[in-house]
């Protein structure tokens, strides 16, 4: 049996160090990416409160508006002592409520969302850091290891290459053996 490493493709370990130089690329502005929308998200939903609170500001006014006109129209006569129709005052106050409280529940849902949010960013940074660590300081370190080995295996192929020509050089060949004199 021979002592000799059965190494048959350095080659596969060169291709193996370069997919692990990609996914780190990959990994980290992947991560980078990632940060970059949990930002925009939390920016987006500080954005909707912003906005749903001035709308219910302006919204809760064409309310009151609406209501005004309402009990204005309610509380006029017209000639012949009637009170007037009142539908499209009844009409405009309900659309005007409703859209109130469709602000109001914009508002409810950011306020709800906020937390939410928090947390599945909290959980998920968690993963996201031990990523990171692998990424910035574990792979670097292996990458470093497998081109050691990569470049011993080299060195070792070589020496074999070598050893095996200066063998194959000391036997004498078949066909100067048979030579006659």
């Amino acid at each position: 049996m021979s002592d000799a490493a059965q190494v048959h493709s350095i080659d596969a370990l060169v291709d193996f160090r370069a997919a692990l130089c990609i996914f780190k690329e990959t990994g980290t502005d992947a991560l980078s990416s990632a940060a970059a929308e949990v930002q925009r998200a939390f920016d987006w939903l500080q954005d909707q409160l912003q906005y749903w609170k001035k709308e219910a500001r302006v919204r809760e006014e064409e309310m009151v508006q609406a209501k005004l006109e309402l009990n204005r129209r309610k509380h006029s006569t017209t000639v012949g002592g009637r009170h007037p129709d009142c539908t499209e005052q009844e009409k405009a106050y309900r659309l005007a409520t409703a859209r109130w409280e469709e602000a109001q529940e914009k508002i409810a849902n950011c306020k709800r969302w906020g937390p939410e949010l928090q947390q599945a960013v909290f959980e998920y940074e968690g993963a996201a850091r031990q990523l990171s660590q692998h990424l910035d300081a574990i792979l670097p370190k292996s990458i470093v290891i497998l081109e050691q080995k990569i470049a011993s295996l080299e060195t070792y192929a070589a020496l074999a290459a070598a050893s095996g020509a200066a063998v194959a050089a000391a036997v004498p060949s078949a066909a100067g053996t048979d030579k006659k004199p």
